[in-house]
C-alpha cells in the first residue's frame, strides 16, 4: 500500500492519503464488520451516531482557539520522531502545557520537555497566512527585545514565506510549520484539522506584553537541539 500511495509513512507513523477512506475505514468498516452483520437496523443507527459524533468533535474543535487546538495537540506528543516540513523532528513529552501571551500578542501553546532541568521549552505560536520580510523582523525583534529564550520557538499555520524572511528566522533558531504541516500533526494525533479561517481569526496587538513568561518559570534557550 506504501509503493501504491495509499498510505504514507511519516517518521514512526503511517497514514492513509485518502482522507475519505480513512474516514470511511474510521467509521463504516468497524460496523459493517460487527453488529451491521446480525442487525442491519442497529448498525445503521450505530453508524449514524458515529457521523454524529464525529461532526460534533469537528465543530468542538473549531470552535477552539488556535492555541488552544495546538496545546491540545502538544498534550498528545510522547517523545515520538516525525516528519514535519522535510526534517525528522523529535516531539518530546512536555510538562506544564499552558497558553500563554506570545510575541507581537499572538496567544501560543507552551511547555517544559519532562524530565528536563530549566531551559527546556517550547513555544508554537499560530500564525495566519504570508509570513512577510517585515513580520519576521518584527516576530524575532520581538523575542530579542523580551530576552526570550525557549529551546525550540516555531511558528505554525504558515501558508508562505520569503526566502530571505527563512534566513532571518534560521538565524534566529526559529522554525517554520506550514499550515498543512501543522494538520498532518492533527491527523497523526487523531485530531480534526485547523482551517485557514481559524487562524485568521487571531487578534494580533501592537504592544509586547508584560505576562509573556514568568522568567523563574522556564528560561530556556533558543538555540537548542532536538
Amino acid at each position: 500500500m506504501t509503493r501504491a500511495g495509499w498510505v504514507i509513512k511519516t517518521g514512526i507513523f503511517y497514514r492513509l492519503s485518502d482522507h475519505l477512506f480513512a474516514l470511511w475505514l474510521g467509521l463504516a468498516l468497524p460496523v459493517l464488520e460487527g453488529i451491521f452483520q446480525v442487525d442491519p437496523v442497529q448498525g445503521e443507527i450505530r453508524f449514524r451516531e458515529g457521523v454524529e459524533q464525529w461532526l460534533k468533535g469537528l465543530e468542538q474543535g473549531g470552535a477552539e482557539p488556535p492555541a488552544r487546538r495546538i496545546e491540545t495537540l502538544l498534550k498528545a506528543w510522547r517523545n515520538e520522531r516525525v516528519e514535519v516540513g522535510g526534517r525528522t523532528t523529535l516531539l518530546p513529552a512536555l510538562d506544564g502545557l499552558r497558553v500563554v501571551s506570545g510575541p507581537l500578542g499572538r496567544p501560543a501553546a507552551a511547555g517544559v520537555r519532562s524530565g528536563r532541568g530549566k531551559g527546556r521549552g517550547w513555544l508554537v505560536i499560530p500564525w495566519s497566512g504570508v509570513l512577510t520580510e517585515e513580520s519576521v523582523c518584527d516576530l524575532v525583534g520581538a523575542l530579542q527585545a523580551a530576552d526570550f529564550r525557549e529551546e525550540r520557538v516555531i511558528v505554525a499555520g504558515v501558508v508562505s514565506v520569503p526566502w530571505s524572511g527563512r534566513l532571518i528566522l534560521q538565524e534566529a533558531g526559529v522554525r517554520i510549520w506550514s499550515l498543512q504541516d501543522l494538520n498532518t500533526l492533527f491527523t497523526l494525533y487523531g485530531l480534526s484539522h485547523l482551517r485557514f479561517s481559524d487562524l485568521v481569526k487571531v487578534p494580533v496587538p501592537s504592544a509586547w506584553p508584560t505576562d509573556l513568561f514568568d522568567a523563574s518559570d522556564h528560561p530556556v534557550s533558543r538555540h537548542g537541539g532536538e
